[in-house]
């Protein structure tokens, strides 16, 4: 039976966003601009997954419903995830956000995507990663101010819903990504992203926990 350790994932593409023109591109730099220190950037970020599971050689994915008093994206159907948590990695948000809107147990194997989400609020642009998710075990337990109903399509999607911008195409390639080459081996990402671990220092000394 093909599992997601045997995921080739060189087949998996990290989509970036179109660009769009940058307002005040070309404004002068004065050798000062606003760095981490000071504490001026507080963003929202998201994450996001397609959830997966595999029976009697059949993949399926996990989709719910948004409930109609939604900001975003009332009554569109979706896979799960939210906003970053403070203190939090991605893994460990995505992981968080699985269990706490659909009360199942999930770990991320590879990046699927980088999206946008464009609002009308100051921020104007929310980003996130979504991950392509194995489910572990757990039973659907929805949140309910979040969804109202969840359903198991099978891979590939063939039903027509109302779905969040973008995602049906993302599903699509995540299906011709697990029924291709099944019997080929591939070691999915275990790091997060980010910067890469350094050796500590005196400097830079890591608390343990």
């Amino acid at each position: 039976m093909p599992d997601l350790e045997r995921l080739p994932t060189d087949i998996i593409t990290v989509n970036m966003p179109q660009r769009r023109p940058v307002r005040n591109a070309l404004r002068v730099h004065e050798g000062s601009f606003h760095i981490r220190e000071d504490g001026a950037a507080r963003l929202e970020v998201h994450v996001a997954g397609v959830c997966v599971r595999n029976t009697e050689g059949r993949w399926q994915v996990l989709v719910a419903r948004r409930t109609a008093t939604r900001q975003l994206f009332p009554k569109h159907w979706e896979c799960g995830g939210g906003t970053v948590h403070r203190g939090e990695g991605f893994h460990a948000a995505i992981r968080r956000q699985i269990f706490e809107e659909i009360g199942l147990t999930v770990e991320p194997v590879n990046i699927l995507e980088v999206y946008e989400i464009h609002t009308t609020g100051q921020q104007r642009i929310i980003p996130g990663i979504r991950f392509l998710c194995e489910v572990r075990e757990g039973t659907v337990l929805l949140n309910e101010r979040k969804f109202t109903q969840h359903r198991w399509l099978d891979l590939p999607v063939q039903e027509r819903l109302p779905w969040i911008g973008g995602l049906k195409e993302v599903l699509d390639n995540v299906a011709a990504s697990l029924y291709a080459n099944p019997d080929r081996a591939s070691t999915p990402r275990k790091q997060p992203v980010g910067f890469r671990q350094e050796p500590a220092t005196p400097g830079n000394k890591r608390q343990s926990h």
